[in-house]
């Protein structure tokens, strides 16, 4: 198969991605610092796994079907990638496997 690189900067809907992310990373850090602030410790993924799905069911980003993005393409050791290539689009789902307890360190790199 293939794998023919897209260009990001031909991509329109990367500024919206960029601005999804960012707002994601503030709540993953609302989250720590609730967690904090409760239980005293930074040790929180699944706390913060729980409470990125309701904002992400609140946000309307939230993928229940992984079959619309496109085709299966590759698995890597955290990571399942699905190709739309009418749309030009590569999309990348994180299963934050390798993450530290604390997922607010992935969002920020």
């Amino acid at each position: 198969m293939s794998h023919d690189r897209i260009p990001q900067e031909e991509n329109p809907g990367e500024a919206s991605v960029d601005s999804l992310l960012e707002r994601a990373s503030d709540e993953a850090g609302r989250l720590l610092k609730a967690i904090q602030e409760i239980a005293g410790t930074t040790s929180c993924k699944g706390v913060q796994v729980v409470g990125l799905k309701k904002w992400a069911l609140h946000h309307g980003c939230w993928i229940s079907d992984v079959t619309t993005l496109g085709i299966y393409t590759d698995r890597g050791s955290e990571n399942e990638v699905y190709v739309d290539k009418s749309a030009r689009i590569v999309y990348k789902l994180n299963d934050f496997r390798y993450s530290d307890d604390n997922l607010y360190p992935f969002f920020e790199r």
